[in-house]
């Protein structure tokens, strides 16, 4: 499953930060705005970052033979992957369509609406990985590469095996349904994130901008909270031992992610901190 105010670009896409306009950062390096908006909030531009960090960009423009396998690994076999995954959802949505047909009812309609949300979804990373700015840095490692990349496609993977191991227990109709209604919330909640995360999304942690709007300031990874309702959901209505298994390596792999974005987001933007102080709670309201 996919991927989260400041000025980097990661897993979730990251956002534009506003504040009020009478917040300053003291740090001399921010370019300061004074255009202020009809509600009265001002907008930070972070042009540099604040010391170095792990694989920035290096600010030579390379050569033709140089650019091709950066486009190739950073634009286009991204998009792909990504759109292989909307082919997907869209086929489970003329499936959805068609039971529907025969059973109409409020929970095949859900999952219709489920399907459509999250092909939505995946319309956002596909368009900022064909058209956003080069990052101003980036965290390059192999582990954190590996754990973005293996959290966004794990499950998909999962769900091609047959058998999927034994079933953990049963699941009444009731708990199906809420299972339906946290899944149907979360990609909703992912595609208000993405909208307002923009073109600042990649799999791995990128510093290109902060945003502290819309549900970044509920929490400061909206969108892996939105992607751990949907999780929640899945595993519930299908409580089989690999999708189980799979899930939880998804659940630690995105606090990989978490720990290694806010690294990136501090060691390049001064005002994370003062982000970080307005939205308090990493993923989960009220607990962390």
């Amino acid at each position: 499953m996919l991927y989260d105010g400041h000025a980097v670009d990661t897993n979730e896409p990251n956002r534009l930060l506003l504040t009020p306009s009478f917040w300053r950062d003291a740090d001399p390096s921010p370019t300061m705005s004074n255009d202020v908006s009809k509600n009265q909030s001002a907008t930070i531009s972070i042009r540099r970052p604040t010391r170095a960090v792990a694989d920035m960009e290096p600010s030579t423009t390379p050569g033709i033979s140089g650019r091709v396998p950066g486009l190739l690994t950073s634009r286009i076999i991204p998009a792909t992957a990504l759109a292989g995954l909307v082919l997907w959802q869209l086929g489970a949505l003329v499936s959805d369509l068609q039971r529907l047909e025969v059973h109409p009812g409020w929970t095949v309609f859900g999952e219709c609406l489920r399907s459509a949300l999250y092909a939505l979804f995946l319309l956002f990373p596909i368009a900022a990985f064909l058209t956003h700015e080069p990052p101003v840095s980036r965290d390059g490692r192999a582990v954190v590469t590996g754990a973005a990349v293996t959290a966004t496609f794990l499950l998909a993977g999962l769900g091609l095996l047959e058998p999927t191991g034994p079933l953990l227990w049963r699941t009444s109709s009731a708990i199906l349904s809420i299972a339906l209604v946290l899944t149907v919330l979360g990609v909703s909640l992912a595609v208000i994130s993405a909208n307002s995360l923009g073109t600042n999304f990649s799999f791995g942690p990128q510093g290109r901008s902060l945003v502290a709007k819309g549900p970044y300031r509920l929490v400061r990874h909206p969108i892996y909270l939105a992607e751990l309702l949907m999780i929640l959901g899945v595993t519930v209505a299908n409580p089989r031992l690999i999708p189980i298994l799979g899930a939880l390596v998804v659940v630690g792999l995105q606090l990989v992610r978490i720990r290694a974005e806010e690294r990136l987001l501090r060691a390049t933007f001064p005002g994370f901190g003062r982000f970080a102080a307005m939205t308090r709670f990493r993923l989960i309201p009220l607990l962390w």
